[in-house]
């Protein structure tokens, strides 16, 4: 955006270009779900892609944490709970060939993403 000089303007200000970061108001319509792998920290899922199940491997300080698995279209398939440093989540009668999303304690949008094979 740019406010430009006019020459029959009575406003004389110099053009200068304004920089907008509308990212944080866009990410649900930029990204599919707005959620983007950030702040998790500590936590990994594998194998990824995965067939039958993942393992959710984790701190000590999220047992007992909520967490909850997305697909792409933003539909919950999961919830459960971290209840050890492996939490193991069994996917063998998911979608293949999806990406699905982990989100721990409604931590929208902290999550880590992974593929069914």
């Amino acid at each position: 955006m740019s406010n430009e000089k006019f020459q029959q303007s009575i406003l004389t200000t110099n053009q200068k270009l304004h920089r907008f970061d509308l990212s944080p108001y866009l990410e649900t319509y930029i990204d599919g779900l707005g959620m983007h792998e950030k702040n998790l920290k500590g936590i990994s899922i594998y194998p990824n892609p995965a067939e039958d199940e993942i393992i959710i491997s984790s701190p000590q300080e999220y047992d007992g944490k909520t967490y909850t698995i997305f697909n792409s279209k933003g539909e919950r398939i999961e919830t459960g709970t971290i209840t050890t440093t492996k939490t193991i989540v069994r996917i063998s009668n998911w979608l293949t060939g999806l990406s699905y999303f982990l989100s721990i304690d409604n931590s929208y949008p902290q999550t880590i993403q992974f593929i069914k094979e």
